[in-house]
C-alpha cells in the first residue's frame, strides 16, 4: 500500500501529536512506579536504537562529513 505524501505527512502528524498528548498526561508518580519495568524495556530497546546511531557516529569520528555519515549514497 502507497501512501501519498499527504497521508504520511498527517500519519507523522498524527503521530507526534499522540506521543506528545501522552507525555503531558503522564506524572513522575507514575513513571517511578514502574521503573523497573522502564529500565527492562530500556535494555531491550537500547541496542537497536543504538545500531542505529552508532554506525553513523562512528563515521563523522573516521573524518567522514556528517551529512555523508548519515546518508552515505
Amino acid at each position: 500500500m502507497r501512501l501519498t505524501l499527504g497521508a504520511e505527512f498527517l500519519s507523522r502528524i498524527g503521530a507526534i501529536f499522540l506521543l506528545f498528548t501522552v507525555g503531558l498526561e503522564t506524572r513522575p508518580s507514575d513513571l517511578l512506579k514502574v521503573g523497573g519495568t522502564a529500565v527492562l524495556v530500556a535494555t531491550l530497546i537500547a541496542p537497536p536504537f543504538l545500531e542505529l546511531i552508532l554506525p553513523p557516529l562512528r563515521a563523522v569520528l573516521a573524518g567522514w562529513r556528517p551529512r555523508k555519515a548519515v546518508f552515505p549514497l
